[in-house]
């Protein structure tokens, strides 16, 4: 392939860039490079470049694919030196083009809710009502009408920051190309973020100043509001963030507006409120905001007195607000209220999202014609799920099996609470299920997976078995695609097909055989939880083929034997919250089936029997212990922030390339490459040599990519093995340069490069690589490879496992 590099480094990166291009290409220009290169060797390039890359460095690589035609590959270095399609950009303009002139013009004296220039009290109002009626559609309780209430009140409160003088200047002066439209407050200079609070931030300064006025809110009400008022946008990521709470947040713009027109802003918002109440009654006699927002700005200094006292040392309302000291109930309680605000969010920000989409005249009209209702009926899910769900039942006899499995669907359908499905592989759980939310009257499903795997193979199933015609869309971090009417499309919109197959960001365990439609007469485990050996059970005599008795043997150490928690079995089971019950499950098995040969169905009766015993252990119970341990690992987790919603502002790329965050909640993980172990016949396993999957030359394809544990990757050694050898298979990974007596430092470059797809750890090395550092004779005897047959990928497995089955199929 021919490709052309361009550099616009400065500084030092120039001369390091052009040693590097100089070695590879001939340079046409003083700075730009081309060449004739392989695969292999533009990989090479630009790993080398991103080992030296700086803040200065800039190079980009178009691969030229004809006389007229060049594609840009990817770009190393500061993306910002071209643009999207790795031009250069040598002219700009702050100049409005004629299709960019705005045909509306602001008044001076109307408070605008965004560019679009709805007004206000207008788009607030309208906001809070259809935020009501969300509630409703959703909930459709009477007992949470309360709860509906606080949506309104949220929804026509939450942008009372925006006026703010200066987003008011903002929204009304002439439009610019480079405007960011999301109805934010952000500008360069004085008011940026970092120096000013947003309007979501002000709206709940204005709320805590003006509270003590609310009448029939009690505190759970206003705890509500106020989480729905700050939430209802993300929280800006702050260098140096001093935006600590609402005292806070005065502060600053007490700074920057003055006392003058602070106390314009407080007058500003009860005349916005009161003309809310006018249009609340025009449109459907509601008096909410008159009972319960029945503001006035006569006596501001003593607002503002009262507002110092109470909220100079409180902060911004928690996004999920949990201790680790909390007992059961009190978790119990937190969780409702944190689900409570919530739904009571998202109804307020798909309300925005619907009414922020109107002109400003149209939503004029709504109002004004009562027809707001309307903007709800075009939001209906357009599906004919429910449809595609009747013709399943015709695709199966009407045998005693689809008979019994229509039973379990409909009591399933009958319960009042949460309903669960517990069935050996093989009995029709995925056809229940589809029959169960036929029942349900199910507009979309969601299938969450705990792998990756388990996805993929869910929705072949699906789409092959059950609902072809069907949009079946799969999402997950590697694969995003729909299929619909009998083709896949990749990239659509997540979560608008009928069914969408997705996953759990979080490593639950050792479950991929779930995937598997595999059947076996003996079966070889190591001690796990009561769910996983089910689940592998249900892979025995799966298609009921073999009239002998089939036999899953289970591995189990002396030290768990002994009652001791040695050994890195016990170490995985515990990092999974599970080793106290698998211990319960075993002694609990060894009372009841020690010797004895027994029915699936059995097994089943005693695993129910198991979880009842527990639970009339109470706090000696080893399934709460563990539980309580998986609750404080998550509260911790929670507390970090991790799932707090945060935006940070940078220019889009449009680089796909995947990345684990250092606090990801599929765990610390890293990115990993398998050789390819073919396993058609496994007494004699073949060493293909290739790998599992093949990066992409460019930045934007999407691709495959692996992830294992880094607690696994360091228990079985292939770490140090990785340090010792990788610097000479891939020269250019910047382990190459540290010295080999340096080996704890090598394994830290590794670790820390593992978390971006490019550099990921070799858990187990090809022949060629192999050649490269002394032959296949040092394969790491607990190497994972990638094993696949010929019908399907099986998925990893370790030489030693492999070695371990074939010697014990040898030695029958």
């Amino acid at each position: 392939m021919i490709v052309t590099f361009i550099s616009q480094c400065e500084k030092k990166a120039i001369p390091r860039t052009r040693r590097v291009l100089d070695a590879f290409a001939d340079r046409i220009g003083d700075n730009t490079w081309q060449t004739v290169i392989t695969e292999d060797g533009l990989i090479a390039v630009k790993k080398l470049l991103r080992k030296t890359v700086t803040k200065s460095t800039a190079v980009s690589c178009h691969w030229i694919r004809g006389r007229r035609r060049s594609e840009l590959l990817w770009v190393v270095g500061n993306r910002n030196k071209f643009n999207s399609e790795g031009i250069v950009p040598v002219n700009s303009t702050q100049k409005e083009v004629f299709m960019d002139v705005m045909t509306m013009k602001a008044k001076k004296d109307e408070f605008y809710a965004n560019t679009h220039l709805q007004p206000l009290a207008e788009h607030s109002f309208a906001i809070g009502y259809l935020a009501q009626q969300l509630f409703k559609k959703v909930v459709d309780n009477e007992e949470y009408e309360n709860l509906s209430k606080v949506a309104f009140l949220a929804g026509c409160l939450h942008d009372l920051g925006k006026l703010d003088p200066h987003f008011q200047d903002w929204v009304k002066k002439a439009k610019q190309p480079d405007d960011i439209e999301d109805g934010q407050h952000i500008e360069k200079g004085k008011f940026s973020f970092d120096k000013h609070p947003r309007h979501n931030e002000i709206s709940l300064l204005i709320f805590n100043l003006l509270e003590q006025q609310c009448k029939n809110l009690n505190n759970r009400q206003k705890e509500s509001i106020q989480h729905v008022l700050y939430w209802h946008h993300a929280k800006p990521y702050r260098q140096n963030d001093d935006f600590t709470g609402s005292y806070k947040a005065y502060e600053y713009l007490m700074k920057n507006i003055g006392a003058e027109q602070f106390a314009v802003l407080i007058k500003n918002s009860t005349y916005v409120i009161k003309r809310m109440n006018g249009i609340a009654k025009h449109f459907n006699s509601v008096e909410l905001i008159e009972q319960h927002l029945p503001w006035s700005d006569e006596d501001c200094t003593g607002l503002i007195e009262n507002f110092e006292y109470m909220f100079k040392s409180r902060s911004f309302p928690d996004f999920k607000s949990y201790a680790s000291t909390d007992s059961t109930d009190v978790l119990t309680g937190k969780i409702q209220t944190n689900a409570q605000h919530n739904l009571l969010r998202a109804c307020v920000i798909s309300a925005d999202r619907i009414v922020s989409k109107q002109t400003a005249q149209d939503l004029v009209d709504f109002i004004a014609e009562k027809r707001l209702d309307e903007l709800l009926e075009d939001q209906e899910i357009l599906s004919d799920l429910a449809e595609h769900l009747k013709n399943v039942a015709t695709k199966f006899p009407d045998s005693e099996r689809t008979q019994k499995q229509n039973q379990v669907a409909q009591e399933l359908a009958d319960l009042r609470d949460i309903a669960v499905l517990a069935g050996p592989a093989g009995c029709g759980k995925t056809k229940i299920a589809l029959e169960w939310a036929r029942l349900k009257d199910a507009k979309k499903i969601i299938w969450v997976c705990p792998r990756v795997q388990v996805c993929q193979g869910i929705f072949e199933e699906l789409t092959q078995d059950y609902l072809p015609d069907a949009k079946v869309e799969i999402l997950t971090g590697e694969f995003k695609y729909i299929h619909e009417n009998g083709k896949t499309l990749n990239e659509p919109k997540p979560f608008s097909g009928d069914v969408v197959v997705t996953t759990i960001d979080q490593i639950l365990g050792p479950i991929v055989q779930a995937s598997l439609n595999i059947t076996s007469q003996h079966m070889l485990s190591e001690m796990t939880s009561p769910e996983n050996m089910l689940q592998r059970m249900g892979r025995l005599d799966r298609f009921g083929e073999n009239d002998a008795v089939n036999i899953l043997q289970v591995a189990i150490t002396e030290n768990v034997k002994n009652g001791s928690c040695k050994g890195s079995l016990a170490y995985f089971l515990n990092q999974l919250n599970s080793l106290q019950t698998t211990k319960a499950w075993y002694d609990f098995l060894q009372d009841r089936l020690n010797g004895k040969v027994f029915k699936i169905a059995e097994l089943y009766t005693l695993y129910r029997e198991f979880y009842a015993h527990q639970v009339q252990l109470n706090d000696k119970s080893a399934v709460i212990q563990d539980m309580d341990k998986a609750l404080k690992k998550s509260i911790d987790l929670l507390n970090k922030k991790v799932t707090e919603p945060t935006k940070v502002m940078k220019p889009k790329t449009a680089e796909k390339k995947s990345k684990i965050s250092k606090n990801s909640l599929r765990g610390d993980s890293r990115f990993v490459q398998l050789a390819v172990l073919n396993l058609n016949d496994f007494r004699q396993p073949i060493f293909e040599n290739e790998y599992a999957y093949t990066p992409p030359l460019d930045d934007k394809t999407e691709y495959d990519n692996l992830a294992e544990s880094l607690n696994i990757i360091r228990d079985l050694g292939l770490i140090t093995f990785i340090a010792q050898k990788h610097g000479n298979v891939d020269s250019t990974h910047p382990v190459k340069g540290i010295p080999e007596k340096k080996q704890q430092a090598r394994c830290a470059v590794l670790e820390n490069y593992a978390r971006d797809a490019d550099y990921p750890l070799y858990l187990s090395y090809i022949e060629d690589d192999l050649n490269k550092v002394g032959g296949t004779g040092v394969r790491h005897p607990e190497a994972i490879y990638y094993a696949v047959t010929d019908q399907q990928p099986i998925g990893s497995i370790s030489l030693d496992k492999l070695k371990f089955l074939t010697t014990t199929q040898e030695g029958k």
